[in-house]
């Protein structure tokens, strides 16, 4: 590791890793060692480390509180171009020796070190009364600490960009070794809420209790409906205000990523359905786009889903094929549903019509019966589990919604012009003759 740390681009760097503990170890045999406690790790084996060296703990287990703050990892790597040396300079020449002095003026003793998990790296700051001290003064210190953090990064590396920022957390205190790993937990977590709230700040508990608004699966479903009906009408205004409504005004106040998760599933299915609609190909990688995981931000997430929605809307505008929506529930059902057993009395019974009025109006919009072109869709998924899967006839047929193998067999081949059998992973997946308007997805 040493290698990794060069004096020539950070002046003083190794002469300050080397200072960085007044404990009898190295800094790596420090941060592993800190790590397997916030990890859970048991109490002799810590003990047994402090008696190694010849050290008493940094701090009490006793009225212990944990603290978790810097930019997230995506920011500095990915946006910014940080390496682990910039990231380990940051930590040794300027993060420590704020904690440091934060931690003397507040009247705390503790220890700071980079914690790395699930490919996240935090800087931590594990601290203890020296004295008992009033309530609020570990909120105080965060603060402050959080104030002159960011004017670090500010420096260092965000420069002109006010889109990231030091974000801190605090756990709640803890009475003995065994919190110690559950409120390091519950600081990550905490940490992770930088997300819906990326200001200089710092969060509690108790914070998040007092802020959060949660929404509920209800009003995102409301929502998705209305967005379809906002693309499907060609309407650029209104679809970007719904995705800002439901991700800047409401989710971004729940601090729930289950619901924001939620969203995500139902924006996802909306432009396929509306692209299945208009006969679209697939414009964009939605897996990748609904990826939580890739946005820093709530703000950044919103940005990136109302740029694919205005321009699946535009591309709607332009096609000026309209369904009704008796046509559109009908599709969308159908497609939520191939693998059922589905019939025309059952799908007109879900649009609230006889069957007889849903065959004509389907008919005359799309140019296809209902039985048409649910046969299609159930071959064309056929044919692509048979070529990506390892999965039997009999199982596919079953996994369409068809319970008759030999009746699956001889619609696959009047659809596709060969037996599913020569159309396994192995064979020649061939090619579905699909209605006019039905989408390949």
């Amino acid at each position: 590791m040493g290698d990794l740390y060069y004096d020539g681009k950070y002046p003083g760097l190794s002469s300050a890793i080397q200072r960085c503990y007044p404990m009898n170890m190295n800094i790596m045999d420090v941060l592993f060692h800190f790590s397997e406690l916030l990890s859970g790790h048991e109490r002799e084996a810590m003990d047994h480390t402090f008696a190694e060296y010849g050290d008493r703990p940094p701090f009490c287990y006793e009225d212990c509180r944990i603290l978790v703050t810097g930019i997230p990892t995506q920011v500095y790597h990915d946006i910014f171009g940080w390496k682990q040396p910039d990231a380990m300079a940051f930590f040794t020449l300027d993060y420590k020796p704020i904690a440091d002095e934060m931690l003397e003026k507040y009247g705390y003793r503790g220890i700071s070190l980079i914690y790395l998990f699930d490919g996240k790296k935090r800087l931590v700051t594990i601290f203890s009364p020296r004295e008992v001290r009033e309530p609020g003064k570990a909120e105080a210190m965060a603060e402050e600490l959080t104030d002159r953090l960011q004017s670090r990064y500010e420096e260092k590396l965000l420069g002109d960009c006010h889109l990231y920022c030091a974000f801190t957390a605090l756990s709640d205190p803890v009475s003995c070794f065994e919190d110690i790993a559950p409120a390091f937990a519950q600081a990550s977590e905490l940490a992770n809420c930088a997300f819906f709230r990326m200001e200089p700040m710092t969060l509690t508990g108790n914070r998040l209790l007092e802020w959060s608004k949660p929404v509920d699966g209800m009003y995102l479903n409301e929502r998705a409906n209305a967005l379809q009906e906002a693309i499907l009408a060609g309407e650029t205004a209104g679809t970007a205000a719904i995705v800002e409504e439901v991700f800047l005004t409401r989710l971004k106040q729940s601090f729930q990523f289950r619901r924001v998760e939620d969203a995500l599933l139902y924006f996802k299915n909306v432009l396929q359905t509306v692209e299945l609609i208009h006969e679209m190909p697939e414009r964009q990688d939605l897996d990748r786009l609904c990826d939580l995981r890739r946005y820093a931000t709530i703000e950044a997430c919103c940005r990136a889903l109302i740029e694919a929605a205005v321009e699946l809307c535009r591309e709607v505008g332009k096609a000026g094929r309209h369904f009704s929506r008796l046509t559109k529930e009908a599709l969308y059902f159908i497609h939520g549903h191939y693998m059922d057993e589905l019939s025309l009395p059952g799908i007109a019974e879900h649009v609230n019509v006889v069957p007889t009025y849903l065959s004509s109006v389907f008919r005359r919009e799309t140019g296809e019966t209902v039985n048409n072109y649910l046969v299609a869709l159930r071959m064309r998924k056929a044919r692509e589990l048979l070529a990506s899967t390892n999965m039997k006839v009999a199982e596919v047929a079953q996994a369409v919604g068809i319970r008759n193998t030999r009746y699956f067999s001889a619609c696959f081949k009047k659809e596709v012009g060969q037996s599913p059998t020569s159309c396994t992973k192995t064979g020649n997946p061939g090619a579905v003759k699909v209605p006019g308007f039905l989408l390949c997805l």
